[in-house]
C-alpha cells in the first residue's frame, strides 16, 4: 500500500532534535526531514521502512584557526572542532564524543550557507565538547551552539569549562536530563545562550531542570562570537563571572517594583448601591465576585441592576451569561428599564416608545450576550470569556450561574470540575482586564429555616463549599422571605458581605434592598438612589 502524502502536523525529532522537521501524514507514518538525519516511522508506528536509518561514514578533518570567527586553532584543538571536505564542500566539522567509549560518535557538518547534516550516530548526544573537561569543577559555561562555545574558551584561553547544546535552543531537555550525571560534576553551571526569544525560553528551560545551581550570563549581543568578533571578549569574560541565579520575570525584587513608579490607591468604579460602593471602594478589574442567595431570591436582577448601571453611568461594555435566560430579547428590555426605571418587559406596559428604543440601543451598544446555541463546557465557557474580553472589549463578565455548568457534569465529577473551572476563571482574571461577577446556588439547610424564607447565609452554604469562593475577591449573600405575608416583607432583600479580600473591612456589612413593583428597580433604602443618572453623551 503506498504511504499516505497528506501532512497532518509537525513534530520534533527524536533523533536530530530539530524543533518541526518531523513530517506526520495521514496514515501515522512520520520522517524527518533534516539533512542526513533518516529518522523515520512506519504506519504502525515501528521505526525503519523504506527510509531505514543507515548512518554515513564520518570524515577526516584538520584543527585549523577559524580567522572570520576571530578563533585561534588552540580552541579548535581543546573542543575537537574541524575543517574538511564533504561532497566537495568545505565545511566545519564538530565532533562529538561518545560518553561511554570516549571516540567520535558523530559529526556535525557545516555548510558555508548556515545549513548542516549530522553524520555517525546522531542518537542521544552530548554536550559538544565535554570530554574536555570530563572531571568536573566548580563552574560550567553552555551555549547554544559550537561556535559560541569556541568562541568562550577563546575569550578565556581555554583555561575554563565551557560546551554547547548538540542541537540548539529546542535540545536543551532531552540533553539536560540524559546528561545530568556530568552536570552533577559541576557546582555551577552558567547559561550564555542566544540573546533572542528561543534563546530566552531555552534558558527557562534549563534553570527549571538544573534548580539552584543554574547561573544567567546575559550578553548585549546576539551571541558570544558576535562579541568575540565586535572585539568584545572581556564583555564574555565578565558576563561569566558576574552571571546570577536565574530570576524569572514574573519575580521582582522590591527595587524594581520602586522604579515602575508610586500608585495612588483609588476608588474603583461605582456599585448601584452606596453602601456596597463605600463599603468596598468600587469594583476593580481583575477581581471576582461570588453572590449567592437561595432559589428565586433576586440573584439575576441584582446582576441586571449592575450590568443597568455599568453601561448608563460608566459607559463600559459587559458581556453575560445568564444560562437560565435564554430569551436574550427579555434580557435587553430588562436592562434597558432597569436604566429607565420602566417595566419595558412587562406586556400592557405604557411608556414612552422613543426612549425606549433610545435606551435599548444603548445597552445593545454596550452588550454582549451568550446564547443557548453555545456550548457550557468549562473549557469553552473559559474561551468565550476570552474573546469577549479580547475581542470585543467587554469591561464587565456576568456568569448566571455556576451551579447551571457543574449540573451537566454529574454529581461525581462535580467538585473536581468545579476546583478546575473555578481555577481557570481565577487564571483568566489575572491575566485579563475584566471585573467577574458571578451567581451561585446555596446547598439546603438541614432543620434549619430554607434560605427561600429568609434563612441566613453563610460561606458554608454554597454549592460547591469553599471550592466556589476560594478565589472570589469578595463574596456576597441575598437573603429574603418569599413567603412573607406583608408585601413590604415580600419585596425586601438583605444584602450581606460575607468576605473581603480587599480590606477585610466590609465583612459583615448588611443593608436593605427594596424591590418596586411599579419600576421594576431593585435599590438601596435612600432618598437619592431613585434612579440612574446616565450620562449624557452615550
Amino acid at each position: 500500500m503506498p504511504l499516505s502524502t497528506n501532512v497532518v502536523r509537525r513534530e520534533p525529532c527524536p533523533r536530530c532534535g530539530s524543533k518541526d522537521n518531523v513530517a506526520v501524514y495521514a496514515d501515522g507514518h512520520a520522517h524527518c526531514y533534516t539533512p542526513g538525519c533518516k529518522y523515520f516511522i512506519k504506519p504502525d508506528g515501528s521505526e525503519g521502512g523504506a527510509k531505514k536509518y543507515v548512518p554515513e561514514k564520518m570524515i577526516e578533518g584538520q584543527f585549523k584557526s577559524l580567522k572570520k570567527r576571530c578563533i585561534d586553532v588552540d580552541a579548535c584543538k581543546k573542543l575537537n572542532y574541524q575543517v574538511g571536505t564533504f561532497k566537495g564542500k568545505t565545511v566545519h566539522i564538530a565532533n562529538y564524543t561518545d560518553p561511554n567509549t570516549l571516540a567520535v560518535k558523530a559529526q556535525k557538518i557545516r555548510f558555508p550557507d548556515k545549513t548542516f547534516t549530522i553524520v555517525g550516530d546522531t542518537q542521544h548526544l552530548p554536550f559538544f565538547g565535554w570530554q574536555a573537561w570530563r572531571s568536573g569543577g566548580r563552574k560550567l559555561i553552555i551555549t547554544e551552539g559550537e561556535i559560541d562555545a569556541l568562541s568562550v574558551s577563546e575569550a578565556q584561553n581555554n583555561k575554563y569549562p565551557v560546551v554547547s547544546l548538540p542541537n540548539g535552543a529546542d535540545s536543551v531537555k532531552r540533553t539536560f536530563i540524559e546528561n545530568k550525571a556530568y552536570l552533577d560534576g559541576f557546582t555551577e553551571v552558567i547559561l550564555m545562550f542566544d540573546n533572542d526569544e528561543p534563546g530566552r525560553r531555552a534558558t527557562e528551560e534549563a534553570c527549571r531542570l538544573l534548580g539552584s545551581k543554574a547561573r544567567v550570563a546575559p550578553l548585549p549581543y546576539k551571541d558570544a562570537n558576535a562579541a568575540l568578533v565586535a572585539g568584545e571578549a572581556g564583555l564574555i569574560i565578565g558576563a561569566i563571572w558576574d552571571a546570577k541565579p536565574y530570576k524569572p520575570s514574573c519575580i521582582l525584587t522590591g527595587e524594581e517594583v520602586l522604579l515602575k513608579g508610586y500608585q495612588e490607591p483609588e476608588m474603583g468604579l461605582s456599585w448601584p448601591f452606596p453602601t456596597l460602593t463605600k463599603a468596598t471602594y468600587g469594583k476593580r478589574v481583575h477581581e471576582m465576585y461570588a453572590i449567592g442567595s437561595g432559589t428565586g431570591c433576586g440573584k439575576t436582577d441584582l446582576l441586571k441592576e449592575d450590568i443597568a448601571h455599568n453601561i448608563a453611568v460608566h459607559g463600559e461594555k459587559c458581556m453575560t451569561f445568564l444560562l437560565e435566560e435564554p430569551n436574550l430579547q427579555l434580557t435587553l428590555n430588562t436592562i434597558a428599564g432597569k436604566v429607565d426605571s420602566k417595566l419595558y418587559h412587562v406586556p400592557g406596559t405604557q411608556f414612552d416608545q422613543e426612549q425606549f428604543l433610545k435606551t435599548r440601543s444603548l445597552v445593545a451598544k454596550h452588550l454582549l450576550m451568550y446564547s443557548v446555541d453555545g456550548n457550557t463546557e468549562p473549557e469553552d465557557i473559559l474561551q468565550y470569556i476570552r474573546l469577549g474580553v479580547e475581542g470585543y472589549g467587554a469591561k464587565h463578565v456576568y456568569l448566571d450561574h455556576i451551579t447551571y455548568i457543574l449540573d451537566a457534569v454529574g454529581e461525581n465529577n462535580g467538585l473536581e470540575v468545579l476546583k478546575s473551572f473555578m481555577r481557570g476563571l481565577n487564571d483568566l482574571n489575572k491575566e485579563l482586564p475584566f471585573t467577574l461577577y458571578y451567581v451561585s446556588h446555596l446547598r439546603k439547610k438541614d432543620g434549619k429555616k430554607s434560605h427561600e424564607e429568609g434563612g441566613r447565609v453563610t460561606l458554608d452554604d454554597f454549592a460547591g463549599g469553599k471550592a466556589n469562593v476560594q478565589y472570589a475577591n469578595f463574596t456576597f449573600a441575598l437573603e429574603r422571605d418569599q413567603q412573607a405575608k406583608e408585601d413590604e416583607e415580600k419585596n425586601k432583600t438583605i444584602f450581606r458581605v460575607l468576605k473581603d479580600r480587599y480590606t477585610g473591612q466590609s465583612t459583615g456589612t448588611t443593608f436593605d434592598l427594596v424591590y418596586n413593583p411599579e419600576t421594576g428597580r431593585k435599590q438601596e433604602e435612600s432618598p437619592f438612589n431613585n434612579h440612574i443618572n446616565k450620562q449624557e453623551d452615550f
